[in-house]
């Protein structure tokens, strides 16, 4: 144990508790001989607990397997924006075969892609309404008229 006084660093009797000097060899007051280690025993040692290596090891491994789902959620946003945008591009062209493929990819990139779900429902439908057409391009040309007519009429 240690104390200040005067700017003069005093050390405790570990028997007596009386102040000593730093140069005493044995205490003034009990008589008895201070342990010679006694210096070392009173300099301020920190060390590290190795008991905060599991729980630091803990922390890195969450941090490192939440920084990888990051960057790999990321990564599967960024293919499924790629695949939206070819298959939106392909639908104002008019594939609507294609169109449909790219985004059902986008939606197996991205399940809660609401545009790409959306985006596929209208494709669906624009491909149902060409089949359609077909068939009433083909009664047209068998001068099937009224069956023609009526297809187009479902499909409107």
């Amino acid at each position: 144990m240690t104390s200040t006084k005067a700017g003069v660093i005093m050390h405790h009797c570990p028997y007596c508790g009386t102040n000593i000097r730093d140069n005493e060899s044995y205490c003034i007051k009990c008589g008895k001989k201070l342990p010679e280690d006694m210096h070392e025993r009173l300099e301020n040692k920190k060390t590290f607990n190795k008991n905060w290596y599991v729980p630091i090891a803990i922390l890195v491994i969450i941090v490192l397997t939440a920084g990888f789902l990051y960057i790999f959620l990321q990564h599967q946003t960024t293919q499924a924006k790629e695949l939206y945008k070819k298959g939106e591009e392909n639908a104002i062209e008019g594939e609507y075969q294609e169109a449909s493929e790219f985004l059902m990819s986008a939606l197996e990139h991205n399940q809660s892609f609401t545009q790409a779900d959306i985006a596929l429902s209208f494709v669906e439908t624009a491909k149902d309404a060409e089949a359609t057409m077909e068939q009433a391009e083909n009664h047209l040309e068998n001068q099937a008229f009224q069956e023609a007519l009526s297809l187009i009429n479902e499909t409107e």
